[in-house]
């Protein structure tokens, strides 16, 4: 069969190109679909102002006690029907959220970020 290979030899080869082939269609359309995300997640956070800078902890010595925070306001965190959740500090360069007693919430939670983004930083 020409250069030494046999019918079946061929045969695999033929297959093995087929599911190649395969295989690269499928990923370039795994790789469009992931291009599309990306481009969505980008006009997402496109549309949120950049609200406050997180600060990089300045390096203390050791020993000595921490700078004293001014906070510019705090203001409670209240579901739609009144019910406290939580105290926002804000301060000048950074604002701090503590939960009341008894209540707590995870902030990787994607409700808690949509939360977070929409009625708490939209105000800053």
């Amino acid at each position: 069969m020409g250069e030494g290979l046999t019918r079946e030899e061929v045969e695999r080869l033929t297959k093995i190109r087929e599911m190649a082939l395969s295989r690269v269609k499928e990923l370039r359309g795994e790789l469009e679909r992931w291009e599309t995300i990306v481009k969505l997640a980008e006009g997402a956070l496109t549309r949120f102002r950049r609200a406050v800078e997180i600060p990089v902890p300045a390096a203390r010595v050791p020993g000595a006690p921490p700078k004293p925070i001014k906070y510019k306001a705090v203001e409670p965190i209240k579901t739609q029907l009144g019910e406290k959740l939580a105290d926002m500090s804000v301060a000048e360069d950074f604002v701090r959220i503590v939960p009341v007693e008894g209540f707590s919430f995870k902030v990787d939670d994607p409700a808690f970020r949509a939360f977070f983004l929409r009625r708490v930083m939209s105000r800053m």
